[in-house]
C-alpha cells in the first residue's frame, strides 16, 4: 500500500523483492487491498503504475548493495505490474482481498 500511497523509488525495491523472496505481486495485490476499503486490486496497480516515475537520481537515495540499476528496475517493474493485472483479472470479484497460494 506504500507504493500507491507516496512517491518513494525504495518501495519499488520493496515491490520487487517481495515479488522474488515472498509472494508474487498480483497476489500481493490481491490480497492488500482488503485492508484498504476503497481500493480494488486494478486501483492498486494503477496507483503505482501512477506513481512510479522515477529518474536515475531519485534510486541514487536508496541504500542498496549492490547499487539499484534504474532502467533495469522499471523494466522489471512494468513486467511484474502486467503480470498481477493479468492475475487479478482473472480472480473471481467476490473473493477480494483473501490471499490465493
Amino acid at each position: 500500500m506504500a507504493a500507491a500511497g507516496r512517491r518513494e523509488p525504495r518501495d519499488v525495491v520493496d515491490l520487487l523483492t517481495i515479488h522474488d523472496r515472498i509472494l508474487p505481486l498480483g497476489a500481493v495485490m490481491w490480497a492488500a487491498v482488503g485492508k484498504s476499503i476503497g481500493f480494488t486490486p486494478e486501483g492498486l496497480i494503477n496507483e503505482v503504475r501512477r506513481l512510479a516515475r522515477y529518474t536515475e537520481a531519485d534510486f541514487r537515495c536508496v541504500a542498496s548493495e549492490p547499487p539499484v540499476n534504474p532502467a533495469a528496475v522499471m523494466t522489471y517493474l512494468r513486467q511484474l505490474l502486467d503480470e498481477a493485472e493479468a492475475f487479478v483479472l482473472r480472480m473471481p470479484t467476490d473473493k477480494v482481498g483473501l490471499l490465493f497460494l
